[in-house]
């Protein structure tokens, strides 16, 4: 199967949906739901919380954590309805009347003498590009596509440790870009790794149609709609040049 038969790949018929636990009746479930949710959501909603108040990274972090416990206290998600918005899109509306509510009590703080702002230049903040260091929720956007990477790299990692394919998923990352933001040549890597240059090109593609099947299985938790899931996945594959 190629790289582009993992982009074509139809939904899962059976899944476990991060969106439908939040939206069922029982407590447990709520409650795990929203634990996953925030393993997905936190550094995304924490970066919208320093570029949009210029936050120190505990205070961001404070703030993650109360709009988390919001979720978990009031049925904010509960109207959720696949297939009118995506639930990112959704998500960032909370996130807004979330920030309402907040700006009301930091001008209360800020009375006090309570309040502080540090500088965008700190060494975490630049980890966001340029391109939405300004833009609060363009950086969530873009820390949600690097968080689902992410996640999906490291579920590819354990399924190359399990089924013992250690190599292949090594030679992917050796292929990956430099701190320079250059990437190896397949000369380079097969001189690095000690493999013939066509082992190299071929580990590479299997590691990335892999890889390309776990972003779909990971946005699957939280889009339940087709469009929306096709949509997202082809703006982080071209975002991310995977």
């Amino acid at each position: 199967m190629d790289t582009q038969d993992a982009g074509r790949r139809d939904l899962p018929t059976t899944r476990w949906s991060l969106v439908a636990g939040i939206q069922a009746g029982t407590e447990e479930a709520r409650r795990e739901a929203l634990g996953h949710l925030f393993e997905r959501y936190k550094k995304p909603i924490y970066h919208y919380f320093r570029v949009r108040w210029r936050k120190s990274p505990e205070e961001s972090q404070d703030l993650t954590l109360e709009f988390f416990a919001m979720l978990l206290e009031s049925d904010a998600l509960k109207n959720f309805k696949p297939g009118q918005a995506s639930f990112r899109t959704y998500l960032k509306g909370i996130l807004k009347n979330f920030t309402l509510d907040q700006i009301d009590k930091m001008k209360a703080e800020k009375r006090g003498g309570k309040t502080r702002s540090v500088s965008l230049s700190d060494a975490l903040h630049e980890m966001l590009p340029d391109s939405v260091g300004t833009n609060p929720e363009a950086a969530l956007d873009w820390s949600w596509r690097m968080t689902v990477v992410e996640r999906a790299m490291e579920a590819t990692r354990l399924w190359f440790a399990t089924e013992k394919r250690e190599t292949q998923f090594r030679t992917f990352q050796s292929a990956k870009l430099d701190p320079k933001g250059e990437r190896p040549t397949d000369s380079q890597v097969a001189q690095q790794l000690g493999l013939s240059e066509s082992t190299v090109g071929n580990h590479i593609n299997v590691v990335r149609v892999k890889l390309r099947e776990m972003i779909r299985i990971e946005l699957i938790q939280t889009v339940l709609d087709k469009e929306q899931l096709d949509e997202e996945y082809r703006l982080i594959i071209g975002k991310s040049g995977l």
